[in-house]
């Protein structure tokens, strides 16, 4: 977890480093600044959990998985009207993922990748805070390890789907922050992420 964590920090770092470096703001009028179109990327921490069957049951026959990990996000931004608009983004995403210990099974640090799309509809407070909502489809890849006298490991849904939301504060002209949370439906509960993205 602490790598995933450290890959978020760094970029934060290097942000902070670049930040002075930024170019002039172009004032424009306000409806003019809020009707741009914007593409950007982001990296990001995001977590979220998946409800787990073992076979054969044990006396606790289901337990939750913890998936942790980085995403790298690309977004595309177009206002159709000054403060509202639409956002599609897709992701790829990398992690590992610990199985909560049971009698009969127990598994960490398995690494799992997978990719996500979202569209979402976007309001736009001011130039600097906007939110988003709208529908999440979510499709991750993990083989859990056999061991002696488990035949069976399930966790979740290879393609899960969901609501999600998020705030988007931006920092400067080009940098920003975003912080996401979300439910999924099959078999998972909370998604959470918080990311340092760069607009162009």
């Amino acid at each position: 977890m602490c790598l995933y964590k450290f890959i978020l920090f760094f970029v934060i770092n290097v942000f902070v480093m670049t930040a002075h470096a930024q170019e002039q703001v172009v004032h424009r009028r306000p409806a003019q600044a809020l009707m741009a179109n914007h593409f950007r990327v982001e990296v990001s921490y995001i977590s979220w959990k998946e409800f787990a069957d073992v076979e054969p049951a044990a006396t606790q026959p289901k337990t939750y998985s913890d998936f942790i990990g980085n995403a790298l996000t690309g977004e595309y931004e177009h206002y159709f009207l000054p403060r509202w608009g639409a956002v599609a983004e897709g992701s790829l995403m990398f992690g590992q993922a610990n199985l909560g210990a049971i009698p009969n099974y127990q598994a960490g640090n398995v690494r799992w990748w997978g990719i996500r799309a979202s569209y979402r509809g976007v309001y736009r407070f001011s130039t600097q805070v906007a939110s988003s909502a709208g529908v999440l489809v979510l499709n991750r890849q993990i083989d859990y390890p056999s061991q002696t006298g488990v035949t069976d490991v399930k966790s979740g849904a290879q393609v899960n789907y969901g609501l999600i939301a998020d705030l988007t504060y931006q920092l400067t002209p080009s940098w920003l922050i975003r912080q996401e949370i979300g439910g999924l439906f099959v078999k998972a509960s909370t998604l959470w992420s918080i990311g340092l993205g760069y607009r162009f």
